[in-house]
């Protein structure tokens, strides 16, 4: 009975043991065998902390590539904004050269044309485009093709550019030579900032007749030709009727004027197209002032390249003057600059001498004339050489310091012009 009841309970031990270990080798879902929980939940937060850690140092990684990048593309748009930069001042110094040369190339050429030509090639264009945009030369809206007067008065300008672009020196010329057809013996020339402001021609001569007044600077209208059989005896510097009629339409005019016959004066104001614009009487001795304010003021890059060249234009206005000083004989001659605040400096003064030696003493002084012989040349019966040479030895290779004269009409004798 005993033995029986022991045999069941080793039995029901073994199968309690048995169920016990089926149960602890029980494979998991996933077909692995099952472990312990404290030790998955260590291993799993292991896991966890590795991925993190790993997917922040990727992170990293990326943003340190990102900005060394973005620094490069800055360096690179930097390299090329100092290699434009460079590229733009070289061509900006290879133009300047070139206009240096440009300029240059000017400038020698213009040394070569008279003092009534300088810098007109370069400035005629400009200035007669700017006349038709002031409305100083008129075209015609009738006609079809307006470029083809447009083209015809440049070609006109580049025919006679005397008449429509006087120099300083130039201008005064034409009011000297008027003083002297006027009889003059008496010539003051005043000049304001060498020229540029104002300048000024008095004479003592017969003056304006009253019935002139209004024609007076119209173009080609002249009182000293009266038919034309007049032009085959000329006794006088100018006939053409151009000077005053450009110098209204380059500048601001007065001209103040007396005869004998009347006893006060006349002050004459006109506008730039040469017609009379007011009219005063006023005080003043016989003869004949004329004024001329802010030359080429209404033509800019005439009047910039004016006033850059004034104190040349000065000097050219200077030797014309001693040159007139040196052939009028029996003319008093005298010329003065003011400039600022300054007092005027006389800068040419003569005695009105009746012979040509005395007035190279007084232009030249006493050096120079002892320095000179007198030689008489005639060529032919209506053709005669006057005048004065350097001694041998004393003269000089240049062509400083020489005047040459036709018919008391002083010339530039590297041209034909006079």
């Amino acid at each position: 009975m005993s033995d029986e009841i022991l045999g069941e309970v080793a039995i029901l031990v073994f199968m309690f043991f048995t169920l016990m270990l089926r149960s602890w080798h029980k494979p998991g879902s996933d077909g692995s065998m099952p472990r312990h929980s404290g030790t998955t939940d260590v291993h799993d937060k292991n896991l966890t902390q590795l991925s993190s850690s790993t997917s922040k140092t990727s992170v990293d990684d990326q943003e340190k590539e990102r900005l060394h990048q973005q620094q490069q593309a800055e360096r690179l748009h930097h390299q090329q904004q100092v290699e434009r930069l460079h590229y733009h001042q070289q061509q900006k110094e290879r133009f300047q050269q070139q206009q240096d040369i440009h300029h240059q190339q000017l400038v020698h050429q213009q040394l070569k044309l008279q003092p009534q030509q300088q810098s007109q090639a370069q400035l005629m264009h400009q200035d007669v485009l700017e006349q038709l945009m002031h409305g100083q030369s008129k075209l015609d809206p009738s006609r079809d093709n307006l470029l083809d007067q447009v083209m015809k008065k440049l070609s006109t300008a580049a025919e006679h550019p005397r008449a429509l672009h006087p120099s300083l020196s130039s201008a005064v010329k034409e009011l000297v030579e008027n003083s002297l057809d006027a009889g003059a013996t008496s010539i003051e020339i005043s000049l304001k900032d060498f020229g540029e402001e104002w300048f000024q021609v008095i004479d003592n001569g017969c003056g304006i007749s009253p019935n002139n007044c209004k024609v007076l600077a119209l173009k080609h209208h002249t009182s000293k030709l009266s038919e034309f059989h007049d032009l085959q005896s000329l006794t006088t510097f100018g006939f053409r009727g151009e000077a005053l009629s450009s110098l209204c339409a380059l500048g601001n005019l007065t001209v103040e004027t007396r005869t004998a016959s009347e006893e006060v004066a006349t002050l004459l104001t006109f506008n730039h197209s040469g017609a009379l614009a007011a009219e005063m009487k006023t005080a003043q001795q016989v003869g004949t002032t004329v004024t001329v304010k802010k030359l080429f003021y209404n033509l800019l890059v005439r009047s910039k390249e004016f006033k850059r060249n004034i104190r040349k234009e000065y000097g050219k206005l200077v030797s014309l003057l001693n040159a007139y000083a040196l052939i009028a004989k029996g003319v008093r001659f005298g010329c003065t600059n003011t400039t600022g605040k300054n007092a005027k400096s006389v800068v040419l003064k003569t005695q009105g001498n009746d012979s040509l030696k005395d007035n190279i003493i007084t232009v030249l002084g006493m050096n120079t004339f002892n320095c000179l012989e007198p030689m008489s040349l005639c060529i032919s019966e209506s053709c005669e050489v006057d005048g004065f040479l350097s001694k041998p030895g004393l003269g000089n290779e240049r062509n400083q310091g020489r005047c040459y004269c036709l018919k008391a009409h002083p010339f530039d004798s590297s041209t034909s012009y006079y």
